[in-house]
């Protein structure tokens, strides 16, 4: 069923050097914790916290992640000098350039932490990401990013692409270089060990820590690394086309489970798979053991067409890839068709064994997939009017829609529903707290009303960052 919610509005959240809350408005009566919990449906809005932009800047989230205390943190980049309520964030070099940022919420979105971080005055265009985070059982928070010039972190000097973990008051912990040229959103996991997984793709040659490794032209890649950044191993998925992994999640043994896609025959441990026809891009799911051991691979049986997993989530005895695909594709004992134009989004739960279990169509795209620790699962994608999510055809309204939609992890019943209009308001990141409590982030450059009353950007057309919680 559709949710109707009634969105908290508030600002004060700061990404300067410093610490600081400015002034939240929360609508509605005070009540404590537990009262909250009981008086607010499944997807309804628990609070929002938005950013304030120097004029003519965009600031732009890519990722959201949340630690074991429900805290948030989210990840992305910005222009000029943006204001949150507790101070600026140090200003972009160039006038044309890019530095990152990273912010720390408490559960009840409480600022607790931000940082900036770009090249020295002086640098010619330069652009510094970050762009996915993770988070381990010390609520360290470790960060896949990249630079186009000489950054400073943590007293280490990196250029290109890395990884920093900082720790959970926000101080550097390590930086790991990446040595090669990377394709794409990574995915990157971190298991009961605290190891460190990053999922991707790799244009050429490339240095994961252990060595120079042979690639082809776009080729996935899995490696893993001690807490402290230390390389444990790797595997190259070479490809004589293209072959890239948008997720990666591990069980409860540390087994890991990565999904992409593939076009031209592609052996990911257990053999080569071919794609559903030749330079057909073809959907792939598997499993590694702990040190990297193959344990399975598949696809999905009798595509016709395109099919892509972007993200993958595990808990319990379900493994559940998302993605699209056109054409038609069998799946636990059912066939699913994409419309005659376009694709269609899936949802598919399978074993730890990779046995199907169940699935679901979706109007549009499903592009992230998160698990919780109730026996949940939350996706988050992109439909056009028209297209059915849930709750019936989308409306006219909007040419642009988001949805955020909630399952029951073992059978996948569908629990709730809620769709944002999306032609001005990007929706960049997913995450859930153990609870099941529902973060989105991204930006909007235009007035949007979430529910309760109308955020307006610092500068028409131009992004302003959001972090929207949602109630279980």
């Amino acid at each position: 069923t559709a949710t109707v919610a009634r969105q908290p509005v508030g600002w004060g959240v700061a990404l300067g050097a410093g610490c600081g809350q400015g002034p939240v408005e929360d609508f509605g009566a005070r009540a404590s914790e537990a009262s909250l919990e009981t008086r607010h449906a499944g997807g309804q809005t628990r609070w929002v916290r938005r950013g304030v932009g120097s004029p003519g800047d965009d600031v732009l989230p890519g990722d959201v992640a949340t630690d074991r205390d429900g805290a948030n943190i989210v990840v992305g980049t910005y222009e000029g000098s943006p204001d949150f309520g507790g101070g600026a964030l140090p200003a972009v070099a160039a006038e044309s350039g890019h530095n990152a940022f990273i912010v720390k919420y408490a559960r009840d979105g409480q600022l607790l932490w931000s940082h900036g971080y770009g090249a020295a005055a002086g640098a010619l265009f330069p652009d510094t990401y970050f762009e996915v985070a993770a988070t381990d059982h010390q609520r360290n928070i470790t960060v896949r990013g990249n630079t186009s010039h000489p950054v400073v972190l943590g007293g280490v000097t990196v250029t290109g692409f890395f990884l920093v973990q900082f720790t959970r008051e926000g101080e550097v912990r390590w930086v790991r270089k990446l040595g090669g040229n990377y394709d794409g959103a990574p995915g990157l996991a971190v298991d009961s060990g605290d190891h460190v997984i990053l999922a991707g793709a790799v244009e050429g040659p490339a240095d994961f820590g252990g060595g120079p490794r042979t690639t082809g032209p776009v080729s996935a890649f899995l490696v893993k690394y001690t807490r402290e950044g230390t390389w444990l191993w790797d595997r190259v998925f070479a490809s004589p086309a293209t072959a890239f992994l948008g997720g990666v999640a591990t069980d409860e043994q540390d087994h890991l489970y990565i999904a992409g896609s593939f076009d031209e025959a592609t052996d990911f441990g257990g053999g080569p798979l071919p794609p559903s026809a030749p330079g057909v891009e073809t959907a792939v799911v598997a499993r590694f053991s702990p040190t990297g051991q193959h344990v399975w691979s598949r696809t999905l049986e009798d595509a016709t067409a395109l099919t892509r997993f972007s993200d993958i989530a595990v808990h319990g005895n379900r493994v559940v890839p998302v993605g699209r695909f056109r054409g038609r594709f069998d799946f636990g004992g059912r066939t699913f068709i994409a419309p005659a134009v376009g694709s269609a989004g899936m949802v598919l739960a399978m074993t730890r064994d990779g046995e199907d279990r169940w699935g679901r169509k979706l109007g549009g795209v499903v592009f992230q997939v998160r698990s919780d620790h109730e026996d949940h699962l939350t996706v988050l994608g992109f439909a056009m009017p028209g297209d059915d999510v849930g709750s019936g055809p989308l409306p006219p309204e909007s040419a642009l829609y988001a949805f955020v939609n909630k399952y029951d992890r073992v059978e996948g019943a569908r629990d709730w529903v809620r769709t944002f209009p999306a032609e001005t308001t990007t929706f960049g990141g997913l995450s859930v707290s153990r609870e099941g409590e529902v973060a989105v982030t991204g930006g909007f450059r235009a007035p949007v009303d979430f529910g309760t009353g109308t955020l307006q950007p610092t500068t028409p057309d131009t992004y302003d960052p959001y972090l929207l919680r949602l109630f279980p």
